[in-house]
């Protein structure tokens, strides 16, 4: 994922439902070869960055 900046590493999918409403689950992975990430650092990516482009694409996240 390009938007997911430079910590982030891996995305896997986990889970698919295909029922009414098809869903699906990812895993994302994140990692600094330099330092111990803190949990604000990860959320400013995947709130500052990969949610803002998955809606923009016309994803609707659970919440």
């Amino acid at each position: 994922m390009e938007n997911g900046g430079q910590y982030l590493n891996t995305v896997n999918v986990t889970d698919i439902y295909d029922g009414i409403i098809s869903s699906i689950t990812l895993r994302l992975g994140f990692s600094s070869p330099d330092k111990t990430l803190s949990m604000n650092e990860i959320q400013d990516v995947v709130f500052g960055n990969i949610v803002p482009e998955l809606e923009k694409s016309g994803i609707l996240l659970k919440k």
